[in-house]
Protein backbone atom coordinates (compact mmCIF):
# COMPACT_ATOMS: atom_id res chain seq x y z
CA UNK A 1 0.00 0.00 0.00
CA UNK A 2 1.37 3.39 -1.02
CA UNK A 3 0.60 5.91 1.75
CA UNK A 4 1.96 9.00 -0.11
CA UNK A 5 1.61 10.06 -3.74
CA UNK A 6 2.53 13.23 -5.68
CA UNK A 7 1.11 14.71 -8.88
CA UNK A 8 2.16 17.87 -10.72
CA UNK A 9 0.32 20.78 -12.33
CA UNK A 10 1.53 23.71 -14.42
CA UNK A 11 -0.61 26.73 -13.62
CA UNK A 12 -2.35 27.81 -16.82
CA UNK A 13 -4.53 30.89 -17.60
CA UNK A 14 -7.69 28.78 -17.10
CA UNK A 15 -6.60 28.17 -13.46
CA UNK A 16 -6.41 31.87 -12.51
CA UNK A 17 -8.66 34.23 -10.58
CA UNK A 18 -9.22 37.89 -11.64
CA UNK A 19 -6.06 38.89 -9.73
CA UNK A 20 -3.97 36.61 -11.95
CA UNK A 21 -3.12 34.06 -9.24
CA UNK A 22 -4.26 30.48 -8.72
CA UNK A 23 -8.05 30.40 -8.23
CA UNK A 24 -9.07 28.68 -4.98
CA UNK A 25 -11.51 26.45 -6.88
CA UNK A 26 -8.76 25.24 -9.21
CA UNK A 27 -6.49 24.56 -6.24
CA UNK A 28 -9.29 22.63 -4.50
CA UNK A 29 -9.76 20.60 -7.69
CA UNK A 30 -6.02 19.78 -7.78
CA UNK A 31 -6.15 18.76 -4.12
CA UNK A 32 -9.23 16.56 -4.50
CA UNK A 33 -7.75 14.85 -7.58
CA UNK A 34 -4.39 14.32 -5.82
CA UNK A 35 -6.14 13.08 -2.68
CA UNK A 36 -8.30 10.69 -4.68
CA UNK A 37 -5.27 9.27 -6.50
CA UNK A 38 -3.48 8.85 -3.16
CA UNK A 39 -6.48 7.02 -1.67
CA UNK A 40 -6.79 4.87 -4.81
CA UNK A 41 -3.10 3.88 -4.64
CA UNK A 42 -3.46 3.13 -0.92
CA UNK A 43 -6.58 0.95 -1.28
CA UNK A 44 -5.66 -0.57 -4.64
CA UNK A 45 -9.01 0.32 -6.24
CA UNK A 46 -10.93 3.45 -7.35
CA UNK A 47 -14.23 2.57 -5.67
CA UNK A 48 -14.64 5.58 -3.40
CA UNK A 49 -16.25 8.98 -3.29
CA UNK A 50 -15.09 12.36 -2.02
CA UNK A 51 -16.84 13.17 1.26
CA UNK A 52 -15.41 16.50 2.42
CA UNK A 53 -12.59 19.00 2.79
CA UNK A 54 -11.51 20.50 6.13
CA UNK A 55 -9.08 23.28 6.95
CA UNK A 56 -8.13 24.40 3.45
CA UNK A 57 -5.41 26.98 4.02
CA UNK A 58 -3.57 29.14 1.50
CA UNK A 59 -0.07 30.16 2.53
CA UNK A 60 1.35 31.78 -0.61
CA UNK A 61 -0.05 32.92 -3.97
CA UNK A 62 0.77 30.85 -7.05
CA UNK A 63 1.33 32.68 -10.34
CA UNK A 64 0.64 31.65 -13.95
CA UNK A 65 3.44 29.47 -15.33
CA UNK A 66 4.48 28.06 -11.94
CA UNK A 67 4.55 24.29 -11.54
CA UNK A 68 3.27 22.86 -8.26
CA UNK A 69 3.44 19.43 -6.71
CA UNK A 70 0.30 18.13 -5.04
CA UNK A 71 1.22 15.52 -2.44
CA UNK A 72 -1.33 13.44 -0.57
CA UNK A 73 -0.59 11.29 2.47
CA UNK A 74 -3.13 8.92 3.99
CA UNK A 75 -3.23 9.92 7.68
CA UNK A 76 -6.42 8.29 8.94
CA UNK A 77 -8.20 5.03 8.17
CA UNK A 78 -11.66 4.58 9.64
CA UNK A 79 -13.94 1.62 8.93
CA UNK A 80 -15.10 2.95 5.54
CA UNK A 81 -13.29 6.30 5.32
CA UNK A 82 -9.77 7.49 4.57
CA UNK A 83 -8.33 10.84 5.64
CA UNK A 84 -5.75 12.32 3.27
CA UNK A 85 -3.53 15.30 4.20
CA UNK A 86 -2.74 17.20 0.99
CA UNK A 87 -0.10 19.86 0.39
CA UNK A 88 0.51 22.05 -2.65
CA UNK A 89 4.16 23.12 -2.99
CA UNK A 90 6.18 25.04 -5.55
CA UNK A 91 8.06 22.44 -7.58
CA UNK A 92 11.48 24.07 -7.55
CA UNK A 93 11.61 25.67 -4.08
CA UNK A 94 9.39 23.14 -2.24
CA UNK A 95 7.78 26.13 -0.50
CA UNK A 96 4.27 25.48 0.81
CA UNK A 97 1.45 27.18 -1.12
CA UNK A 98 -1.65 25.46 0.34
CA UNK A 99 -2.78 22.51 2.45
CA UNK A 100 -5.96 20.70 3.43
CA UNK A 101 -7.44 17.56 4.96
CA UNK A 102 -9.73 15.49 2.73
CA UNK A 103 -12.03 12.58 3.51
CA UNK A 104 -12.93 9.81 1.05
CA UNK A 105 -15.37 6.93 1.61
CA UNK A 106 -14.90 3.45 0.19
CA UNK A 107 -18.03 2.27 -1.66
CA UNK A 108 -19.39 -0.90 -3.20
CA UNK A 109 -18.93 -0.49 -6.96
CA UNK A 110 -22.40 -1.89 -7.71
CA UNK A 111 -24.57 -0.28 -5.03
CA UNK A 112 -22.59 2.88 -4.27
CA UNK A 113 -23.08 2.21 -0.55
CA UNK A 114 -20.22 2.60 1.96
CA UNK A 115 -18.27 -0.60 2.61
CA UNK A 116 -15.38 -1.39 4.96
CA UNK A 117 -12.01 -1.12 3.22
CA UNK A 118 -9.96 -3.15 5.75
CA UNK A 119 -6.89 -0.90 5.37
CA UNK A 120 -4.38 -0.21 8.15
CA UNK A 121 -1.90 2.65 8.48
CA UNK A 122 1.85 2.76 8.96
CA UNK A 123 3.29 5.23 11.48
CA UNK A 124 2.64 8.90 10.82
CA UNK A 125 5.28 11.60 11.19
CA UNK A 126 4.79 13.95 14.14
CA UNK A 127 4.27 16.91 11.75
CA UNK A 128 1.53 15.15 9.80
CA UNK A 129 -0.14 13.84 12.95
CA UNK A 130 -0.12 17.31 14.55
CA UNK A 131 -1.84 18.75 11.45
CA UNK A 132 -4.28 15.82 11.43
CA UNK A 133 -5.24 16.51 15.06
CA UNK A 134 -5.77 20.21 14.31
CA UNK A 135 -7.83 19.50 11.18
CA UNK A 136 -10.01 17.01 13.02
CA UNK A 137 -10.43 19.34 16.01
CA UNK A 138 -8.95 16.88 18.51
CA UNK A 139 -7.68 18.14 21.86
CA UNK A 140 -5.70 16.48 24.63
CA UNK A 141 -4.06 13.06 24.60
CA UNK A 142 -4.90 11.04 21.53
CA UNK A 143 -4.48 7.39 20.68
CA UNK A 144 -2.68 7.10 17.35
CA UNK A 145 -4.43 4.92 14.75
CA UNK A 146 -1.76 2.19 15.02
CA UNK A 147 -1.98 2.18 18.85
CA UNK A 148 -5.64 1.13 18.97
CA UNK A 149 -6.32 -2.25 20.47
Amino acid sequence: MNQTLSTYHMIMPKDLNPRGTLFAGSCANFMIEGGFLTAEAFLGHPHMVFFGMNGMKFVKSVEKGETVSVTGTVVDAGKTSLGVFVTVRFLHTKELAAQSYLTFVSIDENTGRPVPHGAKLDNLTEEIFAWFKKAKGMNGPTILPWQEK
